[in-house]
């Protein structure tokens, strides 16, 4: 699973190399951001049968063509990236909005702070 910050460090994260050293039939799965996987890459894995399948919230480029082939491919599940997406997401954003104005009263740290020298 890669669920990384797209950085100057993570572009691209998983190219031939990376998925030639992943265990032969693993299921590759993309939550991140698409420029993290070379897509060439990730193709060939599948088409060589390196990898036994991937689920693709995202994708480089985004959206994938229509006529990619990881589009034909039956072993390749593609979502409109919205992965993140669910039922509490509101709720969860407000808690953390919630803790984040106690914390700031508090002259405490505040969660989930940006490190913008980090790119995240």
């Amino acid at each position: 699973m890669n669920a990384s910050p797209h950085t100057s460090r993570s572009d691209p994260l998983f190219g031939n190399a990376e998925f030639e050293a992943i265990k032969e039939g693993a299921f590759f799965v993309n939550v991140s951001r698409g420029k993290t996987v070379n897509t060439d890459a990730l193709t060939a894995a599948l088409t060589r049968g390196q990898l036994s399948g991937a689920g693709l919230d995202v994708t480089d480029p985004e959206p994938l063509p229509a006529d990619h082939p990881l589009r034909s491919m039956a072993n390749v599940v593609i979502t409109p990236h919205i992965a993140g997406l669910s039922e509490h997401n509101r709720d969860r954003a407000i808690e953390l909005v919630r803790a984040n104005v106690l914390r700031f009263i508090e002259n405490e740290p505040l969660l989930n702070v940006v490190d913008k020298s980090l790119g995240y």
